[in-house]
This record gives C-alpha cells, sequence and structure tokens, in this order.
C-alpha cells in the first residue's frame, strides 16, 4: 500500500476539490435513482405490474443501446484497420 507523505497546498486544494465535485455528482446520481425508482413504481401501478419488472425492461433496453454501440465502434474499427492492411500500414 502506497502512502502520500508529503503533499503541496495546491495538491492539498486539489484533492479536497475532486473530492467534493465527487460528493456532489453521487448526490445527484443518488437522486436521479430514486427518480427512476419512482418512475418504475408509477407505471407498475397503473400496470398492475411488478416495480421490478419495469426495472428490468428499463436495464436491459439501457444495455441493448450500449452494446449496440459498442458494435457500431467496433464496425468502425474494423473498416479502419482493412484501410490500413490494404495500404501495408499493418
Amino acid at each position: 500500500m502506497s502512502t502520500i507523505t508529503t503533499l503541496t497546498d495546491d495538491q492539498k486544494k486539489r484533492i479536497e476539490d475532486v473530492i467534493d465535485a465527487g460528493e456532489v455528482m453521487l448526490e445527484k446520481i443518488e437522486q436521479e435513482r430514486l427518480a427512476l425508482k419512482d418512475l418504475a413504481q408509477s407505471l407498475a401501478d397503473s400496470l398492475q405490474i411488478k416495480p421490478a419488472e419495469v426495472s428490468k425492461a428499463i436495464n436491459l433496453s439501457f444495455r441493448q443501446r450500449q452494446k449496440d454501440a459498442i458494435g457500431e465502434e467496433q464496425e468502425k474499427q474494423n473498416t479502419i484497420e482493412q484501410l490500413l492492411h490494404a495500404a501495408g500500414r499493418i
């Protein structure tokens, strides 16, 4: 385990600023998580289903969109690699 022994005042201030900003961001994330939970609960109540089912649908949709974005980037990378290979660069 490494230890931080000597820090300048600027480094200490930077650490404090990052921790403060991180706390604010985590609070915002928590508020958004609770708002999403409320949305799922509201829809579940109106459809007479379990909130967990709504949450699962949201999560699955989100993960699929992420996979789609990764797939698109991989396709771009493949095209770039083909171009470089054709040019004799790789």
